[in-house]
């Protein structure tokens, strides 16, 4: 996107889901000079406490995670760490903006409630958005409505729109979608919109 003059380095916000999250988290720590923003979905931010508290429904591909993402114990510990966004605040840049489900049984919004307290503590710009009712992902209209006019209202997010190019995701399209459909909809008035 660079090269094509599409995009402007330390203009660029980077938006992950996830493990994508977990990505655009320590982007924000490893080039300093690329990246202006993150919008970061349901991540895993601290490794450890993730391979520590591994859902259920994992059990039977522990092997498989491990293999992925390390062991919480042994040699994978020290790597966890240094892979753990977490672990990284002090060298994390630019403004954040973090969402977590409350109630998602796969990544605990612990760990999005640490990492925001952590990058507040080193003195980032950061804006937060919890979900009650969801689990893995946003599945619901409301709180993909809520999160699309979270991440064009925040206080954050209005000055980078105003300076920053964003990457192109398919999660950030359609919550854009999704918020241009519903804004333009008449809905029943027992909906309450968040």
């Amino acid at each position: 996107m660079r090269g094509a003059g599409a995009a402007e380095a330390g203009r660029i916000v980077i938006q992950g889901v996830s493990f994508g999250g977990t990505i655009a988290a320590l982007a924000m720590c490893r080039d300093p000079d690329l990246f202006a923003a993150a919008i970061i979905d349901c991540a895993v931010l601290d490794l450890p406490f993730q391979m520590r508290n591994n859902p259920l429904a994992w059990a039977m591909v522990t092997d498989k995670v491990e293999q992925y993402f390390g062991a919480a114990s042994g040699t994978d510990a020290e790597a966890l760490l240094e892979y753990s966004p977490l672990d990284q605040v002090e060298g994390a840049h630019g403004s954040f903006f973090l969402t977590a489900s409350v109630s998602d049984p796969i990544v605990s919004v612990e760990q999005t409630r640490q990492y925001e307290s952590a990058l507040r503590s080193a003195g980032r710009n950061v804006v937060t958005r919890y979900f009650e009712g969801e689990g893995p992902g946003y599945t619901k209209w409301q709180t993909r409505l809520a999160r699309a006019r979270s991440t064009i209202v925040s206080p954050c997010s209005k000055c980078l729109i105003e300076r920053l190019i964003v990457m192109p995701s398919l999660h950030l399209q359609s919550y854009i979608a999704t918020a241009r459909n519903l804004a333009s909809a008449s809905l029943p008035k027992t909906v309450r919109l968040i």
